[in-house]
């Protein structure tokens, strides 16, 4: 979202060097991100799981719009389960702040999708991901007054960072303990 307008070229350079690690340990990897803008949920795909070569996409990485989370993952999940992978991992920078400037429908009547309503619709797409065997990991960027959502949308499995610095390093991290846990 816009919220990463002053940081999106160091999201680039992060995403770039994790997906070049993951290709050099040959674990297939996609990337892509996604925003909302006028009404849609607009995914963006760098570089698919057979596109070795295309990590230099990940620096067209342009942010803007709002962040409607809970449809983007729905999305990202539909496109995942037919992954040529045995073993399939969501990995996502937020800062557990959805927000869209178009209602959603919730029971009939329409709300504003942000802060609980938002957190609420996030964390069901999260779950839904992590009942069909996919596993969610998200490397959080908030702030103290944002850690309840995170906890709540990811419940432990998020790492925090302060700096987009650690975000390849957290990811790297993240990554091993999931291996180890197979």
């Amino acid at each position: 979202s816009t919220s990463q307008l002053r940081r999106q070229e160091a999201v680039a350079a992060q995403g770039y060097m994790i997906a070049e690690s993951l290709n050099r340990c040959g674990i297939p990897v996609r990337v892509s991100s996604y925003c909302s803008l006028s009404g849609y949920t607009i995914l963006t795909r760098y570089r698919d799981y057979n596109e070795v070569d295309k990590n230099d996409n990940i620096f067209n990485y342009f942010t803007t719009g709002c962040n409607r989370d809970g449809l983007a993952i729905r999305a990202i999940c539909r496109e995942m389960e037919d992954a040529p992978c045995e073993h399939r991992m969501l990995i996502l920078l937020s800062d557990a702040k959805p927000n869209d400037v178009i209602q959603m429908n919730h029971s009939g009547s329409f709300v504003e999708y942000a802060a609980d309503n938002g957190i609420q619709n996030t964390a069901m797409e999260i779950r839904s991901l992590t009942y069909k065997g996919i596993n969610v990991m998200c490397v959080f960027t908030g702030n103290d007054d944002d850690l309840p959502a995170a906890h709540t949308v990811y419940g432990r499995n998020f790492a925090r960072i302060r700096s987009l610095d650690q975000f390849a390093d957290t990811v790297g991290t993240l990554i091993q303990n999931q291996i180890r846990s197979l």
